[in-house]
């Protein structure tokens, strides 16, 4: 099945040369706060990450650029230690240095043009470069007196490694850092190293180094920590000093990559749970004035709003982000909350992402579709919590179908966002998911139903919802039908991206509507953007939505077998299986209609 998409953006390496520049500049002369300080050091370790991929597209190799970016990562690595630590004045030595080791960066040497896509851990899984700090700490006993290795495993492991080999730079060992790219097929990941990095790591082992491999995860294989160890081994490094930092510790029985299963527990692990350090919780707490937290991360949520588990809708809990509900202490009602003493703080994103999209969040808030952002700190964003009762799939009543096709006008006039699925990669994903979930003969029906349709299907490619679920809309007492969850997923990790609205069109009338609902949603959105042509491009968004989200449910019933949320995921492979199959039979050329 296919539902990750891969998000790249090209960048002209000059311009973001001197944008880092200017930001370390600043930084040095005003140590403003620890996110401007954080979002500088992520940002550094990018491009170096960015670089590095353009220049060693085959073997990865030590180049004077790549040594030049790397020293700058890694006292940009020492800055957000400082930070870390609120050492003001050491922020400003260590921004200035940063700004300087950036001048001197040969800029003749650079690519014309490099490719980068946001970090899924600091966009979307809440991993903190602060807790490497606290790892590497962590790792100073078994380094002892040795020089230390540090290697990162591109992308995000470019900046954990920067933190680590700052961390352990700032408490006086001595450190080396290189990045590599484990390639090859997903469940067996290795290094093609060319021979001047070849030298360098074995180089390392003759001098006795420790070594830190550094990387969020791992996730389902585990290849890549396993395959870059065994690499090391190959040139001399032995195993007991060989160490695996990931984001979270594990045995590695589950790993789908026999050899990671295998060879997993032969390694030590420094690892910092969130028990120990939670940025997130600390940042909610600090931007809710409040200590009293409860967790609603990983569909916890759900018991604030259902009574009962059997109405509770599905959710994939490894796909759910950070979330608190901080509540005030109220004195005249002690058992009950008052009125704006609730605050809901969600996990939006690292390096500057969260601010701008708390600056949607004030957009849709003061259009009155959503609940108003109350401030942003350290990736967590606060919101005013809004009681309310969710809609059920298929209940939308006509307060909310007048309140839908608003919405979804308004969502055709946000700014174009040219970093969506095209046309192409929508058809490809209809056909794989078809055949996956209904069959071959159901895929050839798909085929000839694509066949039929203009090649081109995008109007314009916009920052849509992209989540219109039904249990994301609530009617709330004093402010009817709101939207909840409306700001990333037009720029998460998923299908479609940045897209052409009738996808979210498609989706609310599959998700809000019954099966059998005449076109009122369609026709009230028709009459209040103007957008007439939707009913061109329904048919084959229809199809994309429903194959997306069989795909999705499919997905998460395997990863969550044996478990409520995964019944209820099989439940919807059903329901969307039955709707696709219903798209398909339409005949060629009638106008496009929900009720079929």
């Amino acid at each position: 099945m296919i539902v990750y998409r891969e998000h790249r953006v090209r960048m002209q390496p000059p311009r973001w040369l001197d944008e880092l520049r200017r930001d370390s500049r600043r930084l040095a002369e005003h140590p403003v706060s620890q996110d401007v300080a954080v979002t500088c050091f992520i940002r550094t370790a990018a491009f170096e990450s960015a670089v590095a991929d353009a220049i060693f597209t085959r073997l990865d190799d030590i180049s004077p650029l790549t040594t030049s970016l790397g020293h700058a990562s890694l006292v940009a690595g020492r800055l957000l230690s400082r930070s870390w630590r609120s050492d003001h004045e050491g922020i400003r030595r260590a921004a200035g240095q940063l700004a300087d080791d950036l001048d001197a960066v040969p800029a003749s040497e650079l690519p014309a043009e490099i490719w980068t896509a946001e970090s899924e851990g600091y966009a979307h899984y809440g991993v903190y470069p602060e807790s490497y700090l606290r790892a590497a700490a962590r790792s100073a006993a078994w380094i002892g007196s040795r020089p230390v290795l540090v290697i990162g495993l591109r992308s995000i492991g470019a900046s954990l490694s920067a933190a680590v080999a700052g961390a352990l730079a700032e408490d006086g060992h001595e450190v080396e850092r290189h990045t590599v790219r484990p390639r090859g097929d997903p469940f067996d990941r290795r290094l093609a190293l060319d021979s001047a990095l070849s030298c360098a790591l074995a180089s390392a082992a003759t001098r006795g180094a420790a070594v830190l491999l550094v990387d969020e995860g791992p996730g389902l294989s585990g290849s890549s920590f396993v395959g870059t160890a065994l690499a090391l081994e190959e040139l001399g490094l032995p195993r007991y000093r060989i160490a695996l930092m990931p984001s979270w510790e594990t045995t590695g029985d589950h790993l789908k990559s026999p050899r990671a299963r295998a060879l997993w527990s032969c390694y030590r692990q420094f690892t910092v749970t969130a028990d120990e350090l939670d940025p997130a919780a600390a940042a909610a707490r600090e931007l809710a004035g409040t200590d009293s937290l409860r967790d609603l991360s990983a569909g916890q949520w759900r018991s604030l709003v259902y009574p009962g588990s059997s109405a509770r809708p599905a959710v994939q809990p490894q796909h759910e982000r950070r979330k608190f509900l901080a509540q005030r202490p109220d004195a005249q009602r002690p058992d009950r909350a008052a009125p704006g003493s609730q605050t809901l703080v969600k996990f939006l994103g690292l390096g500057g992402r969260a601010e701008r999209l708390q600056d949607r969040a004030r957009l849709l808030a003061g259009a009155g579709f959503s609940p108003a952002p109350l401030g942003a700190l350290h990736g967590m964003v606060a919101f005013q919590w809004v009681a309310g009762t969710p809609c059920r799939t298929g209940g939308a009543d006509a307060a909310l179908v007048g309140s839908a096709a608003r919405y979804l006008s308004a969502m055709r006039e946000l700014p174009t966002c040219g970093s969506g699925a095209s046309s192409a990669e929508l058809s490809e994903m209809i056909d794989v998911n078809v055949e996956e979930g209904l069959g071959p003969l159901w895929r050839q029906r798909a085929e000839q139903v694509l066949a039929g349709m203009p090649r081109e299907m995008t109007e314009q490619q916009v920052a849509l919802d992209g989540r219109m679920l039904a249990h994301e809309w609530f009617r709330s007492p004093a402010r009817g039908w709101l939207k909840a969850d409306s700001l990333e997923h037009h720029a998460d990790h998923f299908f479609p991206g940045g897209q052409d609205v009738a996808w979210d069109v498609a989706g609310a009338c599959v998700e809000l509507l019954p099966p059998t609902a005449g076109d009122a949603l369609v026709e009230a959105y028709c009459r209040t953007s103007g957008d007439h042509a939707v009913t061109r491009r329904l048919p084959f968004y229809a199809l994309a939505y429903l194959a997306f989200r069989l795909g999705y449910s499919t997905m998460a019933a395997e990863s969550n077998r044996g478990s409520a949320d995964g019944a209820r995921f099989r439940r919807e492979i059903g329901r969307y299986g039955r709707l696709l199959r219903r798209e398909l039979s339409r005949a060629p050329g009638r106008p496009w209609s929900w009720q079929g």
